[in-house]
């Protein structure tokens, strides 16, 4: 999401993150990159998420979770991401 959110200027994104920590790393990523007027990040889990809230597009990553919480913790804090 802020990836594109950085390229295309116009998009705005919500992120659904099961793990608050996890969440609270993307949402400091989005705010130093001061994106925060157009992507948030909600703690929520997608299979259990309500809105009423139209949206063009979806995708789903890592819905799987193949890693531990630590170990998804350490991939959100590196740089690349």
């Amino acid at each position: 999401m802020i990836y594109a959110a950085n390229r295309h200027k116009k998009l705005s994104a919500v992120g659904l993150e099961v793990d608050s920590h996890v969440a609270e790393i993307a949402d400091l990523k989005i705010q130093t990159r001061g994106l925060q007027d157009r992507v948030q990040i909600e703690v929520a889990d997608v299979r259990n998420f309500r809105t009423d809230e139209l949206f063009d597009i979806l995708t789903l990553y890592n819905i799987m979770y193949p890693f531990t919480p630590i170990r998804n913790k350490k991939v959100a804090q590196s740089p690349s991401c």
